[in-house]
């Protein structure tokens, strides 16, 4: 999705932003064949690590544009902890992308647990899927 911003021009972005009414979505932070997280972890891998170096590096050439981090997890186990392991997913990213140089107060950091799932929860792959971090540029 980013690769698609990358194709327009600044004028066109805000465009974009300011048609929906709520942000640019993107869904996925990662290609699928990046897994952000593994089971029960908020460590990001050194692919998802990679794949966030070009998020960081838009976001400091764009400081005018906001930014919402949304942390899912997959259903299994206790919604409480799910809840709290996606919050610390959200903040991961977060922090990453302060230490890639995107000023901290331009980015809401929040846990979802496993709302919204993307795939279904009944198949690893699935669970895998729904193990994400969204991006909302604002």
């Amino acid at each position: 999705m980013l690769s698609v911003l990358f194709d327009l021009s600044d004028d066109e972005v805000k465009d974009k932003i300011k048609d929906s009414g709520r942000g640019i979505d993107i869904k996925e932070v990662m290609p699928n064949e990046i897994e952000l997280f593994a089971s029960s972890s908020y460590e990001l891998t050194d692919a998802s690590r990679k794949a966030l170096d070009s998020y960081a590096e838009y976001l400091v050439s764009h400081p005018d544009l906001k930014v919402t981090v949304e942390g899912y997890t997959d259903s299994s186990g206790k919604r409480e902890y799910n809840v709290w392991l996606s919050r610390k997913r959200a903040e991961a990213v977060k922090a990453y992308l302060v230490d890639a140089g995107v000023d901290a107060a331009r980015i809401t950091a929040a846990g979802r647990g496993p709302a919204n799932p993307v795939a279904s929860n009944a198949t690893e792959d699935g669970r895998r899927l729904n193990r994400r971090t969204e991006i909302r540029l604002q």
